[in-house]
């Protein structure tokens, strides 16, 4: 269903409000069989020969406010009366006669669909005071044979003479609409129907007047505004100063203040530090990740600390060694104080000497300069490993480079190698200082090198069978 709207010209003496509503409703299809019925009102109505649903429909509003009049003079509002049906509207149109203050220009309407029409309402005023009064409406729309309209009027007078008969004091010349407004008195002059402590007219009463507002003179100040922070300017009149955005008591530091960061009230001078969240909560302008405060980071979070909770410890910090604390974040064993990568012997390591880093298992070991360079445990004389000490350093080993050559060792005879390191000739097997007979390598003359009493220096025992002085002569 369309709705029509009433229009309301502007009058001299006010404005008339309508509320518009359709009345009647449109048909779903054409009258067929009308008889061409009349009713009472002179209407050609449907009737029992209508098997079809074409009819009109009437529009207009349910109330009409024809406005203020001065006494004797007379007020107008113009309305609209309409046909939304499907069939051509007839209305009369009728003063219900309750007051005879309202007058109309027409009477009676005919309209085809979608057609409508504008009625004018006057309103002549006798007396000071609201008047009422209707239209009564008679039609051939079906679903509203009979329609009214509620009129509103008012009669008034200029008693204060100040022009305005329609001012909110009429017994005072200064009041009146468009009146220059003293405020802050207690009266309304201009009968704006505002607060008279309210000059911006932000809502908010002066705060001089028992009101909030602190700037009266600006809308842009009251309770209710944004806050512009940093211009000096208090726009939500809280009091508080404008360079203290988070409210923590704290001036911005870019603004003189100390709050090094003044969107959040829980960064301020002296405010509790949560360390490694990024934030510098007591705003002392260090890092957040170096929590003692040696100047190095925390290591978990990009730096080089290795325990951010010791100031003592941190990159360029002195090592003490064997305290199993990293001193210096270096990284390496705190039990490898000459940095070998071997840790001490002493702490279960195998440095035997962790002071020098050219000494460790892994290192290579020179013999006979009084350093177990390779931290074996072994002589640093004994080169062959053979348990004897070279015999030029004091020891028994006369080849300190062949492990099979030592004092005491099992001598092979007639190899021309002194393994026992007896200092004797190799070839002299039973010791008597003559080098045995017959053998590839010696020279000697000893005929029985088993035995110590034979060799050519012995003495001959003459008939026991033995040539003990090797002459090979017969001993008979």
């Amino acid at each position: 269903m369309r709705t029509l709207s009433l229009f309301a010209p502007s009058l001299v003496l006010g404005l008339a409000a309508c509320s518009p509503v359709v009345i009647g409703m449109k048909g779903d299809g054409p009258i067929v069989g009308d008889t061409g019925v009349v009713d009472s009102g002179g209407f050609d109505t449907a009737d029992s020969g209508d098997t079809g649903a074409l009819a009109p429909a009437l529009v207009v509003p349910t109330e009409i406010d024809v406005g203020n009049a001065l006494v004797g003079e007379t007020a107008s509002v113009a309305f609209l009366v309409g046909n939304e049906g499907t069939s051509v509207l007839e209305a009369a149109l009728e003063l219900d006669g309750s007051s005879n203050a309202f007058g109309l220009d027409l009477t009676r309407v005919n309209l085809a669909p979608g057609e409508d029409v504008t009625v004018t309402v006057t309103f002549t005023a006798d007396a000071v005071g609201e008047v009422t009064g209707g239209i009564d409406l008679t039609t051939n729309d079906p679903a509203a044979p009979v329609a009214s309209i509620v009129l509103r009027a008012r009669g008034v007078t200029d008693t204060d003479g100040d022009g305005d008969p329609y001012d909110c004091d009429d017994t005072d010349a200064t009041i009146f609409t468009g009146a220059p407004e003293t405020w802050y008195d207690g009266v309304d002059q201009d009968c704006s129907g505002t607060s008279d402590y309210d000059q911006d007219g932000d809502g908010n009463d002066s705060a001089d007047y028992g009101g909030d507002d602190c700037l009266d003179t600006d809308a842009t100040f009251s309770p209710d505004a944004p806050e512009v922070w940093y211009d000096g300017l208090d726009q939500a009149c809280d009091g508080g100063s404008d360079y203290d955005q988070d409210g923590d008591g704290r001036d911005s530091v870019d603004f003189g203040g100390d709050d090094c960061l003044d969107t959040d009230a829980a960064a301020y001078p002296g405010a509790p530090d949560s360390w490694y969240d990024g934030v510098d909560s007591n705003c002392d302008l260090l890092s957040d990740y170096d929590q003692d405060g040696d100047g190095a980071d925390d290591a978990t979070y990009g730096g080089t600390d290795c325990l951010d909770t010791d100031a003592s410890v941190g990159p360029g910090m002195l090592d003490v060694p064997y305290d199993g604390v990293d001193g210096d974040c270096s990284g390496t064993s705190d039990f490898d104080a000459d940095g070998d990568g071997a840790d001490a012997s002493a702490y279960g390591g195998a440095d035997c000497d962790d002071a020098d880093p050219a000494v460790g298992p892994d290192a290579v070991d020179f013999p006979y300069d009084g350093i177990d360079t390779n931290c074996d445990g072994r002589s640093d004389f004994d080169g062959d490993g053979d348990g004897q000490n070279a015999a030029a350093y004091g020891g028994t080993d006369c080849d300190d480079a062949d492990a099979t050559i030592y004092g005491g060792a099992t001598e092979i005879w007639y190899d021309g190698v002194d393994q026992d390191c007896s200092g004797g000739s190799d070839y002299d097997q039973d010791g008597d200082g003559v080098d045995v007979l017959g053998v590839s390598g010696s020279t000697g003359t000893d005929c029985d090198d088993l035995d110590a009493s034979i060799s050519p220096l012995a003495t001959e025992i003459w008939y026991d069978g033995d040539d003990q002085d090797c002459s090979g002569t017969s001993d008979y």
